[in-house]
């Protein structure tokens, strides 16, 4: 009897030192972070014949964590396009850009965190049109405030499944569009 109890003791000890060492972080604090998603541009789309104000954004960073729940990040973020028709022109307006920024992130449940992003962005804003003959474009790059809120989970403990929604604005000459980007993306730490 005392043997069995001892087994049961041992195979019991060695469960638990696995679960624990599944659920350790991994021991690098830089991690990379990619999402792609819809996007809309907050244009006024009054007097167009035709105006598509959604399409696709997609985000690139790499981040490292300074502890605490703070990291830093810089990465490459696009808003994607809006498109509209206006007397036979076809126009085009497209923002992205790189980011610099800083993110907290507090676990709230058991694989479960949610982060809050903010930062700067060097916006680039490019305006093409055509008429079907003729096309031009020009582009206007500004910094730009930016700001994010994510809900991840932990598939393991170095790759999260993310869940994001992502605000900028992107200006041209006199004229500005509020951006977001609703995204779905993966953590990686390695």
């Amino acid at each position: 009897m005392k043997k069995i109890s001892m087994a049961i003791a041992a195979a019991a000890t060695v469960l638990l030192s696995s679960a624990a060492m599944a659920q350790q972080a991994p021991n690098s604090r830089l991690y990379v972070n990619g999402a792609v998603g819809a996007s809309h541009f907050d244009a006024d789309c009054a007097g167009t014949e035709s105006c598509d104000n959604s399409g696709t954004g997609a985000r690139v960073m790499l981040g490292y964590e300074l502890g605490g729940g703070l990291a830093g990040e810089v990465g490459y973020m696009s808003f994607g396009e809006a498109k509209a028709t206006v007397g036979g022109v076809r126009a085009k307006i497209e923002a992205g850009g790189i980011l610099l920024g800083v993110a907290f992130r507090a676990p709230f449940a058991r694989d479960w965190d949610a982060t809050a992003r903010l930062g700067v962005i060097s916006m680039k804003t490019k305006v093409s049109a055509t008429d079907g003959v003729n096309s031009a474009s020009d582009d206007e790059t500004n910094t730009a405030a930016y700001a994010g809120l994510g809900l991840g989970y932990a598939v393991t403990p170095a790759l999260h499944v993310e869940l994001n929604v992502d605000f900028s604005r992107a200006e041209y000459t006199d004229a500005q569009a509020d951006l977001r980007n609703f995204s779905v993306g993966l953590r990686y730490a390695f």
